[in-house]
């Protein structure tokens, strides 16, 4: 009995969007062999699943056991349906319905991870000033409509370079490498641009008091070039 296959929906509501939900849900079904998709909608999160009865209840454990920090499950409805027999688990696209249900993470400040890239000169992101992962940065100042996804942010404005697009559509560096996931990595700011020099002043000040917090402190320069300009930063302990 225990080795046949069932499949579950599991409808998921609270704040599961923009946290790092579905590369979590994405490693756990991994972990445990099982197939199916898991998506964003306009109410949550929705999870499609097969495999052993048993190795379905320990994924449902683990997914309010270890859910990441950001996430906060306020409902879990499950019914069983037809198994499909699928070879793979997937993170599908995600799906607009009419109304707007989803919550949004408030913006939070910089977890030790990223301050941790920050500071490190051999890291590739050492001194980027706009670092955020899956569990850190802004989420509610910055997303325009709901399912949360990165195209419906105004972070979609601003390219990734390819390492970092790279990492953004592997969903294993969400899973397991939460500070993989940048929310942006290359900010051309035109010296012309009022509303791009407003934001980054925005977010050099919360930068700065997250590093205040933590007994730091940090300085911030404007250095002209020929199109843009460019941001260094100096970290004093």
């Amino acid at each position: 009995m225990g080795s046949t296959i069932q499949r579950r929906r599991i409808v998921i509501q609270g704040i599961v969007q923009g946290v790092g939900f579905r590369p979590f849900v994405y490693g756990q079904a991994l972990r445990r062999e099982l197939a199916g998709f898991v998506l964003n909608d306009s109410s949550g999160v929705t999870i499609e699943i097969e495999g052993t009865a048993g190795a379905l209840d320990d994924f449902q454990r683990a997914l309010h056991e270890e859910a990441p920090p950001l996430a906060c499950i306020d409902s879990v409805v499950t019914e069983v349906v037809l198994p499909l027999h699928e070879s793979a688990f997937i993170i599908a696209h995600s799906e607009a319905g009419t109304e707007r249900h989803a919550l949004i993470s408030p913006d939070t400040a910089t977890c030790d991870d990223c301050l941790r890239e920050l500071f490190d000169p051999f890291d590739r992101r050492y001194g980027y000033p706009f670092i955020n992962c899956t569990n850190c940065g802004p989420r509610f100042t910055i997303v325009q409509d709901v399912p949360y996804d990165r195209n419906k942010t105004t972070m979609r404005v601003f390219p990734m370079c390819p390492a970092c697009q790279a990492e953004y559509d592997d969903p294993s560096t969400g899973a397991f490498m939460p500070s993989l996931t940048p929310a942006l990595s290359v900010v051309p700011m035109c010296a012309s641009s009022p509303g791009q020099t407003c934001m980054i002043a925005l977010l050099l000040k919360a930068l700065t008091l997250s590093l205040q917090r933590r007994n730091g402190s940090l300085q911030a320069r404007y250095l002209p070039s020929k199109d843009w300009e460019a941001i260094t930063w100096h970290a004093m302990r």
